[in-house]
This record gives structure tokens, C-alpha cells and sequence, in this order.
């Protein structure tokens, strides 16, 4: 066999390994997600960043967030917080605190301050108790990728199942590590030509975690 036709079947072998369609990723998928139940609390930070057309470089701030399998969620911007999401459990409601203006109320997840990403701030909001069947209530698996650089791990693309949020939302892409559970980014591409992507920079599994962290802080803060 001459090198040149060796190469070229050793090559698109290897191009065949990195690509798999729907039904050949969904295995993946499952496996993520029975692997990412498995915690008790976990802690995360991540980077967010929003790039717009406008814009050379992208916005970005820094974030943490807090799951318990007991349904608690805290989600925070900036340390110390200046934005905050809260659940105290599964039935709680989701309370949204602007720490700099010190108002707090009731949201929906759907409202537009949580970074008009509504399919992603609802799939964390399950996450505790996602299945394959959940995941695909919300989006449409099209294919996956390896990551050459990252491996074992692996990138989604994924199309919403809101057809109210798939008119603004383009391409939804996610990384993800089946064999240990983690999801590593979110990306959303818009139809505006504008970008949403979280980074998760640290995960923590069951971490000591305040008692008081679900709950908001009601002592009156100081006039300035």
C-alpha cells in the first residue's frame, strides 16, 4: 500500500473518531449527566463573558456558584456578590438581590437580568435532578466533538426547544466531561451577532457550605 493512501486512511479515521452525530452522542450525554448528580454540594467559580459587536473586547466579570441536592441554589456575581440569585430549595422561590441598589424581589427565570439566557439559568435551576429525558424537554442534540486540547472532553451543539428563545438565540454550544460529570462552558451565540459564555475556571464536590448561604441578608445595610 502506498504511504500517501496509508495516511489518508489513518487520517480520516481519526477525522471520524472526532465527530458524532445525534444518535451517537447521546450516550455521551447520558453519561454526563448520571455522573454530574453525583454530589451532595458542589461550588464553582466561573468567568462571564458578553461579547458584542460594538465591542473589541469582550465584557467580563466573575461569578460563583452554590448547588445542593436538596434543591438550595446561589448564584452570585463579583466578590463580595453585587448581583445574587437565591433558592432556599425546590419549592423556594427564586429571589434576585441587586446588592448595590439593596433591592431584592421575586424573579422569573425567564427575566431578562438573568443575561436573557433562559434556557441555561433553568437548566441550572433542575440540575440537581436532570435526566436525559429533562435535557431533551429543553434542546435539540446535534452532534459532538472532541476538544484536541482538552481531552475527554467533549463539545455539544445543541439547538433550543423554545421556539420564543430560539428567535434570538442562534447556536448553543456546550463542553462537556462525561466520565467525571462536569460541565466546563456554556456558550450562546445570538442572532444579534452577540455572544454569552460562562467559563467554569474551579469545581469543588461537597464542600462545607454556611447554612445561612440560601438565604438573603436582611440586616439594614448604612445610608451612604
Amino acid at each position: 500500500m502506498r504511504p500517501i493512501l496509508l495516511l489518508f486512511i489513518l487520517c480520516s479515521s481519526l477525522i471520524a473518531e472526532e465527530k458524532r452525530d445525534a444518535n451517537d452522542a447521546r450516550p455521551l450525554v447520558i453519561d454526563w449527566l448520571t455522573r454530574s448528580r453525583d454530589f451532595k454540594s458542589l461550588e464553582l467559580d466561573f468567568t462571564q463573558e458578553r461579547q458584542l459587536k460594538t465591542l473589541r473586547q469582550p465584557l467580563s466579570r466573575k461569578g460563583k456558584l452554590y448547588i445542593t441536592q436538596s434543591g438550595q441554589l446561589r448564584w452570585q456575581i463579583d466578590t463580595p456578590p453585587s448581583l445574587l440569585l437565591l433558592r432556599n430549595g425546590p419549592d423556594a422561590p427564586l429571589l434576585w438581590l441587586d446588592l448595590k441598589k439593596n433591592t431584592q424581589e421575586t424573579l422569573n427565570p425567564e427575566d431578562d437580568r438573568t443575561q436573557g439566557n433562559a434556557q441555561a439559568m433553568q437548566f441550572l435551576l433542575q440540575s440537581q435532578t436532570t435526566t436525559i429525558e429533562a435535557f431533551e424537554t429543553a434542546f435539540t442534540l446535534k452532534n459532538a466533538r472532541s476538544i484536541d486540547e482538552a481531552p475527554g472532553q467533549w463539545r455539544l451543539e445543541l439547538d433550543l426547544k423554545d421556539r420564543r428563545a430560539a428567535l434570538a438565540v442562534k447556536d448553543v454550544y456546550f463542553h462537556i466531561e462525561p466520565a467525571t460529570g462536569a460541565l466546563h462552558l456554556m456558550e450562546f451565540q445570538l442572532r444579534d451577532g452577540s455572544l454569552l459564555r460562562t467559563r467554569i475556571t474551579r469545581a469543588l464536590k461537597n464542600p462545607s457550605l454556611p447554612k445561612d448561604l440560601f438565604t438573603p441578608d436582611t440586616t439594614p445595610k448604612p445610608k451612604e
